[in-house]
C-alpha cells in the first residue's frame, strides 16, 4: 500500500470518501465491522436495494424483481436511490461505498455529486478480481481504470490484505486514543 491511506488520522478516515470496486461476497461481514470499528460508515448497493423493496415502493418493486432475478438494478432505478441517499448525507461524513457505482456512467453522475459539494474519494480500493473477473471488458476493470484515468488513489489489494490493513489502523487509533 501506498503511504496516503497510512498517513490518514482516525479524524480523517472517518471523515474520508471510500470506494470498494469489486464484490467483497464473505468477507463483507469484517469489512463492515472493521470499518465500523474506524467510526467509517459502510454502504453496500445490496443493502440500499434490500432496503428499497422492503419499503415496497416502485422503486423497491424494481429492486425487489432485479434482485430476484439475479440481474443488476437498472441505472435509472440505482441513480435515483443513491442521489436520494447521497443529498440526504452530511456532508462532512465519511463513507465507504461498496457496489455503486457499478459502472462508468454510474460514476459519472456521482463524481458530479461529488463534485457539487466539492468532495472527491480519498482512496479507491479494487479487490483482486477472481478468475471469472479477469476478462477485459469487466465492468470491475473498466470502473478501475476510469478512476485511474482520473488520477484517482487507486489500491489493487485482496480481500485479506484489506482486512489486515483495517485491523492495523483500527489498532493503531485505539491504542492511540
Amino acid at each position: 500500500m501506498r503511504d496516503i491511506p497510512q498517513t490518514l488520522s482516525a479524524h480523517e478516515f472517518s471523515r474520508a470518501k471510500i470506494l470498494i470496486i469489486g464484490s467483497s461476497g464473505p468477507f463483507r461481514g469484517s469489512l463492515v465491522d472493521s470499518f465500523r470499528s474506524l467510526n467509517c460508515h459502510f454502504i453496500s448497493s445490496d443493502t440500499v436495494y434490500r432496503a428499497e423493496a422492503e419499503k415496497k415502493t416502485p422503486l423497491g418493486a424494481i429492486c425487489q424483481r432485479s434482485l430476484d432475478s439475479g440481474l443488476t438494478v437498472p441505472d435509472e432505478t440505482a441513480l435515483a436511490i443513491w442521489r436520494r441517499w447521497f443529498w440526504s448525507s452530511k456532508v462532512n461524513q465519511g463513507f465507504v461505498l461498496e457496489g455503486f457505482p457499478s459502472n462508468v456512467s454510474q460514476a459519472q453522475v456521482l463524481d458530479e455529486w461529488l463534485e457539487a459539494r466539492e468532495q472527491t474519494f480519498d482512496i479507491i480500493f479494487v479487490l483482486e478480481a477472481s478468475e471469472a473477473s479477469d476478462e477485459t471488458d469487466s465492468p470491475w476493470k473498466t470502473l478501475s481504470g476510469y478512476y485511474r484515468n482520473q488520477g484517482a488513489l487507486v489500491e489493487v489489494v485482496s480481500k485479506e490484505a484489506l482486512l489486515a490493513f483495517l485491523q492495523e489502523k483500527s489498532e493503531r487509533f485505539q491504542f492511540a486514543s
